[in-house]
């Protein structure tokens, strides 16, 4: 395949004014995909945007900490990735209640009558292997779309960014080979949340190779921000062929 740039926002309809940063930097910089979290404050509202705006990307965020719980008032794990990861790991319990979110989670994206072009976790929670089998069982082989598993890239050299493409290369090889789904490549951005930064995305992508899926991930809260700064610098920075703003 030809290669495809995708500057995503994560948290669509977190809230109302998440939902506006994402649309600004979709309108007005390079932002060209959203992931959008089902019961949440403001997913109704994300939903209808959506339906307005199809030159927009979307596909469904997961989540499973640090969230409003479909299924319950709260998660019993509090806003931790990490005690999530360990409940589910070690409790039959946890688990269930894993398998019952990630069910009515769907569905409730599949209600909202709206395409699902790509999956995301929040937190990456399914690099998880009990949280990955179910996402898997849940979505099917043939789910026409991609699903965020990469070789993570981080924009400073040294030892954790060696570690982080070490550690992901071959758990993303395997789960492409096993899964048969359709893997993104590269994900940059998770040692830059909320702090996006134009020039080092410009020469990242310079970096990347001519085929495959590559994203770069922002979290715009609020229309000045220094994700959403970043979207529009971008825009004015890059040429079309960089930004490939169709991620479709």
């Amino acid at each position: 395949m030809t290669r495809k740039i995708v500057f995503t926002a994560d948290d669509f309809g977190l809230s109302a004014a998440t939902n506006d940063a994402i649309m600004a930097t979709h309108l007005e910089g390079a932002l060209n995909a959203a992931v959008l979290m089902t019961h949440q404050p403001g997913t109704e509202e994300a939903a209808e945007l959506t339906r307005q705006t199809p030159s927009l990307s979307v596909g469904i965020h997961f989540h499973l900490t640090d969230s409003q719980p479909a299924t319950r008032e709260a998660w019993p794990w509090g806003t931790s990735p990490a005690a999530a990861g360990w409940a589910i790991g070690l409790s039959r319990q946890a688990r269930k209640l894993m398998v019952d979110e990630l069910w009515t989670q769907w569905v409730a994206y599949k209600a909202l009558n709206i395409r699902c072009d790509f999956i995301t976790f929040h937190h990456h929670l399914h690099l998880h292997p009990f949280i990955w089998r179910e996402l898997v069982r849940l979505i099917g082989p043939d789910f026409p779309g991609w699903v965020r598993m990469p070789v993570v890239h981080h924009f400073d050299p040294g030892p954790q960014a060696w570690l982080a493409r070490t550690i992901t290369r071959p758990v993303r090889h395997g789960r492409a080979r096993r899964s048969g789904l359709h893997l993104s490549d590269t994900l940059w951005g998770v040692d830059r949340t909320f702090s996006m930064q134009a020039g080092e995305v410009s020469r990242a992508i310079k970096s990347l190779p001519a085929h495959g899926i590559h994203e770069f991930v922002f979290h715009p809260r609020e229309k000045d921000d220094a994700d959403s700064r970043c979207l529009l610098e971008l825009k004015r920075t890059l040429t079309e062929t960089e930004r490939f703003p169709s991620a479709k």
